[in-house]
């Protein structure tokens, strides 16, 4: 019982980090005029967009030529809100849960503290989906940040004396 219990636990453990190490930081850019590109938009001006595509060349793409952008996160933001949300739930059914510790030994089938037990599962499922949500949120949040152009402050040429 209890390698099985072990057994479990590692193969939770494996597809967790295989799920939050397996999201792409890559967007998918498909473009009017030739191939779709998939790279990291490191910034962008009003005419281009420049890219870090996945073989590490440095590439500019007109604004214009750009058909779609699918940016990077977006799976995940959708994964972790979801096992979050699980965890938020469980938390919310503790306190109604039958509180079963005041029962004597001797009234019927053992009976666990289900209020604690549905908190722990709670907060499990918060440790496991807020990384994940919080994670993807500033993949997502990067890409899209790199992609809105910021007018330049142009720096004066001479402080004047206070």
């Amino acid at each position: 019982m209890l390698a099985a219990r072990r057994i479990r636990q590692a193969v939770a453990s494996v597809l967790l980090v295989a799920l939050v190490e397996g999201c792409s930081t890559s967007a998918a850019i498909e473009r009017r005029s030739g191939p779709t590109m998939v790279g990291r938009i490191d910034y962008s001006d009003a005419n281009r967009l420049y890219v870090t595509g996945d073989d590490d060349g440095r590439y500019s793409i007109e604004r214009s030529d750009v058909a779609n952008i699918d940016h990077p996160g977006k799976i995940g933001m959708v994964v972790g809100a979801i096992i979050s949300g699980v965890g938020v739930g469980f938390l919310l059914l503790a306190p109604l849960a039958h509180d079963c510790s005041s029962r004597e030994p001797t009234q019927g089938p053992d009976c666990w503290n289900l209020r604690a037990i549905s908190a722990a599962i709670g907060i499990g499922y918060l440790l496991a989906g807020l990384p994940i949500l919080i994670g993807n949120l500033a993949v997502h949040a990067r890409s899209t940040s790199a992609l809105t152009t910021r007018p330049i402050q142009p720096f004066p040429a001479r402080l004047s004396p206070p």
